[in-house]
């Protein structure tokens, strides 16, 4: 058997993290309205969305590095129980393609972490592939069953599922692919419930190795959080920058009812333009000037690749 011995505490705090951003489930939530008042809170769910899966794709890597380098994979629980069921394809002792793990959680706590764990989550490697020179491919698909998480801050329950499929192709660009069909997140904490999904969603990340540019593109239908109703998000030109800088370029078409949209295009220096036109007759009514850091809170830069 390959060496299972714990998920490290950074992706503890990934998932803990999860509720930034995420909007709402339910399949008879109508599509919003778009106005001046809530343009900028729709731009930034969007931005939060892919925040969100950004965190769930740092757990995936460092789940499978774990695995790879013999680490620790799941943290011993101060209290409580959790088991482990692992499938071992080749009998190889590292992570191959077919090789399987499920996590159960019962009541598992961390001190250093004030959080108390129930429910499940699995991991399948459907292709590990190394082809040298760095170059290789590692898809595994992810799902959530009922993952409950209890802090001082609230509490969180997890559902659904992804698939991430991280490469390089050439040794020097890390290109990862986050995809799945529906993921929820219900929240309770600071007086505050909220319930959220992302549903038809695709998240690619680029890093370049060499220059340290990255590359972010995203597509999904957002659904509550702090939208009262659900919202369809298309990048159109994928957002590009340098470092742990903000991205320079780039931009995203926001799609709400009546044909209203918020497109919203990087301008350069942390500056962003929200373009609304509130009847989609393709004719911007009203540009709104705001920055990165408002719409994102730092969220989402090169140092979160």
């Amino acid at each position: 058997m390959f060496q299972l011995r714990l998920l490290s505490r950074t992706a503890i705090v990934a998932l803990l993290g999860l509720t930034v951003g995420c909007g709402g489930g339910g399949d008879e939530i109508a599509n919003l309205v778009i106005t001046a008042q809530n343009a900028e809170t729709s731009a930034s769910q969007g931005v939060g969305a892919v925040d969100m899966l950004m965190s769930m794709g740092d757990l995936v890597d460092d789940f499978s590095d774990s695995i790879e380098n013999q680490g620790a994979l799941l943290i011993p629980c101060d209290e409580g129980n959790v088991n482990i069921g692992v499938t071992d394809v080749g009998l190889q002792q590292v992570l191959s393609t077919g090789d399987s793990v499920t996590v159960d959680f019962q009541a598992c706590s961390f001190v250093d972490d004030d959080a108390v764990m129930n429910g499940g989550m699995s991991f399948t490697a459907t292709e590990v592939t190394d082809l040298g020179g760095g170059m290789f491919t590692l898809s595994l698909t992810v799902q959530f069953s009922a993952l409950t998480i209890v802090n001082d801050e609230g509490t969180m329950v997890v559902n659904g599922g992804f698939t991430s499929t991280l490469s390089s192709a050439d040794g020097v660009t890390l290109r990862q692919v986050i995809s799945g069909s529906n993921f929820s997140v219900f929240g309770e904490g600071d007086g505050e419930v909220f319930s959220g999904s992302i549903r038809g969603f695709s998240l690619v990340r680029e890093i370049d190795t060499g220059d340290d540019g990255f590359l972010v593109d995203f597509d999904a239908t957002v659904s509550g959080g702090n939208l009262n109703g659900q919202l369809v998000y298309n990048t159109t030109i994928p957002f590009e920058g340098t470092g742990d800088g903000d991205p320079q370029t780039g931009s995203m078409i926001v799609r709400g009812a009546n044909g209203g949209t918020i497109t919203m295009v990087m301008t350069g220096e942390g500056n962003v333009d929200l373009l609304i036109d509130f009847d989609g007759d393709n004719t911007t009514d009203l540009t709104l000037p705001t920055t990165w850091d408002e719409l994102t809170d730092d969220e989402i830069s090169g140092s979160d690749l």
